[in-house]
């Protein structure tokens, strides 16, 4: 019997205690207007110069690490892959044509983000057991300094004690997004909030209040950001800061505190979103249906196909950028599901392979998806495949997990478990390249 299945039964015993008490929710926004006005006013203050403002690196950060790299990478060209791990508390770069070179050794690193245009590295890092700073360093080694520390962090709202949750680049690569959240609360719970800070002037701020954000997407374009949250996707135009509420949909019932948010996925042209939605009592229906939703930015939101889905903690779906197929699972059983390539024009769907998936994902141009499925022994399979053909093993029996795609034709994924990690960049012909391997807290970022 795998995991997932034996997750069933407390899943239901939850479900029928919180019928009792009362199903988890967020915050709901407030009206679109208000939410429009307080959007477009902070984001004009921190984007009406979209531009980076040349400015030279500090040539005395503080703090700076004490202890330097031993070795520093020469600048790769810009077409040149990267990727950015965090390995035992320190940070390290990888490229190709020099392998990984270490940039941090004083350790606390916890997790990394590589800016859009490859040149910085923002990463966060342990100050307590329950509290994180935000740091930035050039990708040569220097310049390490402290973007936020969690005194800065935590003054955003001194009645909640709030801490970093995640951070993203923007895609001028100059600000920075990051989310809190409540560090002494039981759970950690997320503020649902969008902080922004520039790395060059220090400015630094609310774009998007407590309670009204969620998981943040950039287009194509560098233009726009899609917000997602558990009940809702709007997008900010950054030249503009015109906000649009593209989505509703109702809050996802998944009878844990875990409150499920879809990922939507971009078009090529930066001109809509697809997403696919799931019912929102996927135990509570006979047959739960989801609906894959195209959202444009200039018009209303359609449905584009409807189909009998999975319950969201049984198995994944992904939605390809061209916006007409998409991976999805049928059946309340991971062991007796199927895994379905469904696609809107002409429609159809085929079974793909029996089971659930994990973990799904398609290329940039659309010609190719992944996914991962659980094995009976514990380990995981990645598949790879075009449309129209079968899914062929890409790697097998490796715990695969955080699976992304690199450019068209790669994908990378850490593989293994806790204190035996590996870091896998593969190619779809099956060549393995392996960047890091060991840690206890393996984590990395790479440039699409």
């Amino acid at each position: 019997m795998s995991k997932k299945i034996r997750l069933i039964l407390p899943l239901m015993a939850l479900m029928l205690a919180m019928l009792a008490c009362g199903l988890p929710a967020i915050p709901t926004p407030p009206p679109g207007d208000i939410v429009e006005t307080n959007v477009a006013a902070t984001v004009g203050s921190f984007f009406a110069d979209t531009t980076p403002t040349p400015a030279a690196t500090p040539t005395e950060p503080v703090p700076t690490i004490t202890a330097a790299p031993s070795e520093v990478p020469t600048l790769p060209t810009p077409a040149e892959r990267q990727v950015v791990f965090v390995q035992t508390g320190n940070l390290w770069l990888w490229r190709a044509s020099s392998g990984a070179v270490q940039l941090t050794s004083d350790g606390g690193a916890v997790e990394a983000r590589l800016s859009p245009d490859g040149q910085k590295v923002a990463y966060s890092k342990w100050m307590t057991e329950f509290n994180k700073e935000l740091w930035l360093i050039n990708r040569d080694g220097s310049g390490n300094r402290m973007l936020l520390s969690a005194v800065d962090i935590a003054n955003l709202d001194a009645e909640k004690a709030l801490s970093l949750y995640n951070f993203w680049w923007l895609p001028d690569s100059q600000k920075i997004g990051y989310e809190t959240q409540f560090a002494v609360e039981i759970g950690v719970p997320r503020s649902w909030d969008f902080q922004v800070i520039d790395t060059v002037t220090g400015e630094g701020g609310t774009l998007v209040p407590a309670g009204q954000s969620g998981n943040v997407l950039a287009s194509p374009d560098g233009q726009k950001l899609a917000v997602t949250t558990a009940t809702n996707i709007r997008v900010i135009e950054l030249s503009t800061g015109i906000h649009r509420m593209l989505l509703s949909y109702p809050f996802v019932y998944t009878y844990s505190e875990w409150a499920y948010v879809p990922t939507p996925v971009w078009a090529p042209d930066s001109e809509s979103l697809g997403v696919i939605i799931p019912p929102q009592d996927s135990l509570g229906v006979e047959t739960p249906i989801g609906t894959l939703w195209i959202a444009p930015l200039h018009a209303a939101p359609y449905e584009a196909a409807s189909f009998e889905l999975s319950p969201v903690f049984i198995s994944d779906t992904s939605v390809a950028p061209n916006l007409n197929q998409y991976i999805y699972g049928t059946g309340a059983n991971p062991d007796t599901g199927q895994v379905h390539l469904g696609q809107v024009a002409p429609p159809s769907s085929q079974v793909i392979i029996n089971g659930s998936v994990r973990y799904s994902g398609w290329s940039a141009d659309s010609a190719h998806y992944f996914f991962t499925q659980s094995e009976s022994d514990g380990g995981d399979t990645l598949y790879v495949a075009a449309p129209g053909s079968s899914p062929q093993v890409l790697a097998g029996n490796v715990h695969a997990y955080t699976v992304r795609w690199v450019g068209n034709d790669q994908v990378i994924f850490i593989s293994g478990t806790y204190g035996s990690a590996e870091l896998h960049l593969m190619k779809l012909s099956g060549s393995d390249t392996i960047i890091a391997v060991g840690g206890d807290d393996l984590t990395f970022d790479t440039t699409r």
